[in-house]
């Protein structure tokens, strides 16, 4: 029995046994079927489209791991199902991609796969960078000593967009932001362009166009460009002491130029806009301020022009220009008397009488030195000494705007300031005595005064002067005074000039006795005029050209009427006389009309009742429309 029992225990033990065998030998085979363990390694080398991502196999797995490499995504988490990236080997491994696009932000993680399931790698983020624009610098243009015109042009704006561009520029190579910058706004590719206005002349820059985006700074290629320098900057003096051969010539240098000038001096020749070609007269120093030089290689009675001038290493500057001559004028002896015309002036001293010159009408021409030279005076200077100032002197010297006379003068000549039309204000010196025909005639200023001495006034003195609107003369002149002014002999029987800026009527007073020659000549704001009884006699043409004249009443008076009274009196449609017979007056034939005829069958002619056979018959009076 016991023997048997025994037995049984055995068999027990030998299965319990079994059983704990069978249950380790399960656990074994657990353990063989494990995954793989995988670490994700940084990720480096990473570009606008490539970066380089890899991993680990710390336990290759049971069984061991056929697959390896990484897989990346713009979203988290990613799998095998994403972008995969192989690699064959053991340990540690890393691969190279270029598929990703720029600025963007990925996710990657290393993987291993065995016959288990797929382990992978804890997850790594990283972004791509941007692509930079790219751009080329233009040509610089607009280069002057402190300004030009600098620019590029952005043929592809990046990735992302750039966000700025502009310029950027040194006296150093290869400027960068951190020098000077001219940035200008916008976004599009394209030519762009910015004006840069602190530059300093004479001097080398650099510039490169430039762009910004979240890539970074992209340059264009580098272009120079050279500013030029300044000129000096000076004016030319007038012209001293001159001789039939000399005078001193010279300048004013106000700014030495950059860089600074290396010579200066004075050109001068006889024709204008004198260059370093022509005559040329060289003065040492190299300051700022006024030079001189006496130049003696000069013609006599001859324009000579003269600029100062500059040299540096930018050119040459010139002053403006002057000119001047020298003329021997003097009556009866021409030496007493010379005149220089100098930068715009006329100058005349000497002792005595200038010379009379003449006009050809035919020619157009006058006789004076400096008729051709008109144009240029604009300043008339007469020195003590002087005792006439000769007829036609100043003829048309019409840019003349200033005189001065000085009272050594006694005679002003005919027709002396003709044409004078610059001239707004005249004053005639107290030692003056006699003025002769014309003298202002065609002047623009609009009052005159007649000094105490002046005692013949021949002929009319201010025809055509239509901005003249007061006569005024010395209350002590014993020859000549003025009423309401207007011109006359000492008591008033003579009219001798009539201002021809006033407009409107006028009536003669009754004091006249006789008006005198041209005295209205040219007053063409004269509207009407009334002659009164006390006239006896009207010379030769009073009212020429007095284009405004409408009505005139003639007293019946007046016993003669002279040559060409009314020429030219184109607006004249009344006139009304007051003689009981037309043989009381004695009339000129060309009294309406010589040289400038005007039918008179357009003018009222209104006559004393009872007249109309007398009128009508008479050679002057029959011409006109007679009212009876």
């Amino acid at each position: 029995m016991n023997r048997y029992i025994k037995t049984i225990a055995s068999a027990l033990t030998v299965v319990l046994i079994w059983q704990s065998s069978c249950k380790v030998e399960g656990d074994i085979d657990k353990k063989i079927t494990t995954l793989p363990t995988v670490e994700t390694n940084a990720v480096n080398y990473i570009t606008s489209t490539c970066a380089t991502l890899g991993g680990k196999i710390t336990y290759e797995g049971m069984p061991a791991y056929t697959e390896r490499g990484v897989v990346y995504a713009t979203t988290q988490e990613p799998t095998i199902n994403d972008n995969i990236a192989k690699i064959t080997g053991t340990g540690s491994y890393s691969i190279g991609i270029c598929d990703l696009s720029p600025n963007t932000t990925y996710y990657g993680r290393a993987y291993a796969i065995n016959a288990v399931d797929i382990a992978y790698g804890e997850q790594v983020s990283f972004t791509t960078s941007g692509i930079l624009p790219t751009l080329t610098t233009n040509a610089v243009t607009n280069v002057t000593s402190t300004f030009a015109t600098l620019g590029g042009n952005i043929t592809d704006a990046g990735i992302p967009a750039y966000t700025e561009r502009g310029v950027v520029y040194a006296t150093t190579e290869n400027p960068t932001v951190d020098d000077y910058i001219a940035a200008i706004t916008g976004t599009e590719t394209g030519n762009y362009s910015i004006e840069v206005c602190d530059l300093t002349p004479n001097t080398t820059y650099y510039f490169r166009a430039y762009t910004i985006n979240a890539a970074g700074i992209a340059y264009g290629e580098q272009v120079s460009f050279t500013t030029p320098g300044i000129l000096p900057t000076l004016t030319t003096n007038a012209v001293t002491n001159v001789t039939s051969t000399c005078a001193t010539l010279g300048g004013n240098i106000t700014d030495a130029g950059i860089p600074a000038y290396i010579e200066r001096g004075v050109v001068y020749a006889t024709t204008p806009n004198p260059t370093t070609n022509d005559n040329i007269a060289k003065v040492t120093g190299t300051e700022t301020g006024n030079y001189s030089i006496g130049v003696c290689d000069l013609s006599p009675n001859t324009t000579y022009y003269v600029r100062a001038y500059a040299i540096n290493a930018e050119g040459i500057a010139y002053g403006e220009q002057v000119s001047f001559i020298k003329w021997y004028i003097g009556y009866p002896n021409v030496a007493d008397v010379i005149a220089i015309l100098n930068n715009g002036t006329l100058t005349i001293s000497g002792s005595g009488a200038m010379q009379d010159f003449i006009f050809d009408e035919n020619e157009e021409l006058c006789s004076s030195p400096w008729y051709s030279l008109r144009s240029l005076i604009t300043t008339m200077n007469i020195e003590q000494g002087v005792t006439n100032i000769g007829d036609r002197a100043f003829y048309n010297c019409n840019n003349l705007t200033t005189v001065d006379i000085p009272n050594s003068i006694k005679h002003i000549g005919e027709e002396s300031f003709f044409g004078c039309t610059g001239l707004t204000t005249f004053d005639i010196p107290s030692s003056v005595t006699n003025i002769n025909h014309g003298a202002f005639r065609h002047c623009n200023f609009s009052y005159i005064f007649i000094p105490q001495f002046v005692s013949s006034i021949n002929g009319p003195i201010f025809e055509n002067c239509n901005k003249l609107t007061v006569i005024e003369v010395d209350e002590a002149n014993g020859n000549y005074s003025s009423q309401g002014g207007v011109l006359f002999n000492k008591d008033k029987t003579k009219l001798v000039g009539y201002p021809g800026g006033v407009a409107g009527g006028y009536s003669i007073p009754e004091t006249v006795q006789t008006i005198g020659a041209g005295s209205f000549a040219s007053c063409e704001k004269l509207t009407s005029i009334i002659i009164p009884n006390s006239v006896k006699t009207i010379e030769i043409n009073v009212f020429w050209a007095c284009f405004g004249l409408k009505t005139v009443s003639i007293g019946s008076s007046v016993t003669s009427i002279g040559w060409a009274v009314f020429e030219a009196c184109f607006g004249l449609t009344d006139v009304m006389v007051h003689w009981k017979d037309p043989s009381m007056v004695s009339i000129n034939p060309f009294a309406f009309g010589h040289y400038a005829p005007y039918d008179l069958k357009n003018v009222n002619l209104h006559i004393p009742v009872g007249t109309y056979e007398l009128y009508s018959t008479d050679l002057v009076w029959k011409e006109f429309n007679i009212v009876k």
